[in-house]
């Protein structure tokens, strides 16, 4: 967050296109913690998801950061899988 220029007192107000409302925000919060499984049609590996942030920071004009993200390749305790 703070790579991106976040400060305290931000608010989400859209995750990936969607507002976020007291009636969808578990749902919204488990579509980012939890999104869809998509594949890579060339190599069949999991794709990483991308996501998007609307924030309001006081009265100024909204503004988004998208986030890419990145593979995940889990590790042994001793490095070796």
């Amino acid at each position: 967050a703070q790579k991106a220029g976040l400060k305290p007192g931000e608010v989400i107000t859209h995750f990936n296109g969607t507002a976020i409302t007291a009636e969808n925000a578990n749902t919204q919060f488990a579509q980012f913690a939890f999104p869809p499984q998509m594949f890579d049609p060339q190599t069949g590996l999991p794709k990483p998801p991308d996501r998007t942030l609307t924030f309001r920071r006081g009265i100024e004009k909204p503004f988004s950061i998208s986030l890419k993200g990145t593979p995940y390749t889990p590790m042994s305790a001793f490095g070796v899988m």
